[in-house]
């Protein structure tokens, strides 16, 4: 039996105390959203308990707790690491967010996944069509259609097909991608004794557990991206054709999935090849592109359908003023370094919150030395090449479980973060063992409370909706309107109007919700749609519970 030697030192639990203690600050954190304070007081709070769980986590990685991790339990536990991740984000999904799509994006992939699952690609414009519009789905030459990529929408059709629920697809990819960033640690060179820590603290942190609860497209993305890596550490160690096909077939994925998370993925590929394997690369390429090409032409054949164009995507079609860069024009309007600061500022305080600081830190000590090294990898650079992207992105993205847009590239820092054994000043496993106990803890203490505050958001937000299904019949206007998620909450959230017409692809529910643009519009609605009663929700209450009052037609 193999196994690795630490320092030597007095044996004690496993930094029993300061794991509760973190719990409980995980858990506070979690919850905090439930009051939401001020902004300020808010970002203080958030960042002051990062910063104790860190110092937690620090305590326990220099106390003298110094076990003997074996590297045959160490495998053991790694191996079996995709089942809980897995089984915590199908909890999540299913008795926490009720497979519901909380936000306007999930229902826009929900949404072309139905239009594919009706043998469409795009469906007729509904009469009146101004009241029924929805956060991004595209109404342009009589076609109404999702600006989403149609990537992961096929994969929940392929779900539909085996009857599987869609609520179970993002678990299932959590589960793989925390298999495939297992394989990629081991291929890099890393112990399981280092493998453990590193990959639980991306598999059961409140960032992998809520993304891979959601019906977000992030997941397959993430699975997408270290898939790639894997493959490409494991054609280096034993070359194969195939492997270069399949990771051609992975970036396909990625193309139809994310496009900025396929450009930068894949601009990172070529140049890592180029700069290791020179001339050797290109039949290498050659194989991915072959790879890739069945479902990039079907992709432009999509877009050809719809734009007209097959170099011309839906999104860009949709919304032609859409523009990238610091004086870029996005869906929430102009951008400028004023606000990309902000949201870049809000995106790496909800990192520290959904990460943790101590893998966090632990990257950072991993990046430097492996720059000091000369032992970096293009690969370590895509996360901060997303956090750098997404500066120039003109738009917040709304709803979200922590920096979303910069997950495909999150678990990556677990492989960048390995180096910090190898390079000086080298960390101890034992101390990476310690702090990964206290982060963990402190991840799940956080995963329960911010659960308290997803369920009483998608109970809040969904109101209207549950109202409407008493209804036998009838259109329910519903206003944008202040949200509150619990009685203690200070500052409201914002449900916009054009988050609520969630009526399918053809309308063909007998009560319909729309947007309330005011009673001017009643008349136009009652003749678009005679002898359908029409009710307005009237918003009330801490947490929110609103009514349904009729409305007579001018």
């Amino acid at each position: 039996m193999v196994a690795i030697s630490v320092e030597a030192g007095r044996a004690r639990p496993l930094a029993i105390v300061p794991a509760v203690i973190a719990a409980c600050l995980g858990f506070a954190a979690g919850a905090l959203p439930l009051l939401r304070p001020p902004v300020v007081v808010f970002s203080a709070i958030t960042l002051a308990l990062g910063l104790g769980i860190a110092l937690l986590a620090l305590r326990a990685a220099r106390g003298d707790t110094r076990p003997e991790l074996q590297e045959r339990t160490a495998r053991w536990l790694t191996l079996l690491l995709p089942l809980p991740a897995g089984i915590l984000a199908a909890i999540v999904a299913l008795a926490i967010l009720r497979g519901y799509p909380n936000s306007a994006d999930e229902y826009g992939y929900m949404f072309l996944a139905d239009t594919l699952a009706a043998g469409r690609l795009w469906n007729d414009v509904p009469n009146l069509a101004e009241v029924f519009d929805f956060f991004y789905i595209v109404r342009e030459a009589g076609k109404w259609v999702s600006q989403y990529p149609p990537g992961f929408p096929a994969m929940l059709v392929a779900a539909d097909l085996v009857a599987l629920p869609r609520s179970f697809v993002n678990p299932l990819l959590g589960a793989a991608t925390t298999a495939a960033l297992v394989a990629a640690l081991r291929l890099r060179g890393a112990a399981w004794a280092v493998v453990l820590p590193l990959a639980a603290m991306v598999a059961l942190s409140p960032f992998a557990v809520f993304n891979a609860a959601s019906l977000f497209t992030h997941q397959l993305s993430a699975f997408g991206v270290v898939a790639i890596v894997a493959a490409r550490l494991w054609a280096e160690r034993r070359d194969a054709w195939w492997k270069h096909v399949m990771i051609g077939v992975l970036f396909s994925v990625l193309l139809v999935t994310r496009y900025e998370v396929f450009a930068i993925a894949a601009l990172a590929h070529v140049a890592d090849g180029l700069w290791r394997r020179r001339v050797a690369f290109i039949p290498e390429a050659l194989l991915s592109a072959a790879g890739g090409l069945p479902i990039g032409l079907a992709f432009l054949a999509y877009n050809a359908a719809i734009t007209g164009d097959p170099l011309q995507t839906v999104l860009a079609w949709g919304f032609p003023d859409l523009r990238i860069g610091l004086w870029g024009t996005g869906v929430d309007g102009a951008h400028y370094r004023a606000r990309a600061l902000q949201y870049t500022a809000r995106w790496l305080l909800a990192l520290v919150a959904f990460a943790g600081l101590t893998l966090i830190g632990l990257w950072v000590l991993g990046l430097s030395g492996a720059i000091r090294a000369h032992a970096l990898r293009l690969d370590d650079l895509l996360f901060p090449a997303l956090v750098v992207f997404f500066v120039f992105y003109p738009d917040y993205g709304g709803f979200q479980f922590g920096p979303r847009y910069w997950y495909a590239a999150f678990p990556l820092i677990a492989m960048t973060a390995a180096a910090c054994v190898r390079s000086p000043p080298a960390v101890p496993v034992a101390a990476i063992a310690a702090a990964a106990i206290v982060q963990t803890a402190a991840n799940l203490g956080f995963i329960a409370g911010h659960s308290a505050f997803a369920h009483a958001l998608v109970e809040a937000r969904s109101d209207p909706l549950v109202l409407a299904r008493a209804l036998e019949r009838g259109i329910v206007l519903v206003p944008t309107h202040p949200v509150h998620v619990s009685r203690w909450q200070i500052r409201p959230l914002e449900a916009n109007s054009l988050d609520y017409p969630r009526n399918g692809i053809d309308l063909e529910k007998p009560v319909q919700i729309a947007r309330d643009l005011g009673r001017a519009r009643d008349g136009a609605l009652c003749a678009a749609y005679p002898g359908t009663p029409l009710y307005r929700y009237v918003p009330e209450g801490k947490p929110t519970r609103g009514r349904l009052e009729p409305q007579p037609c001018p």
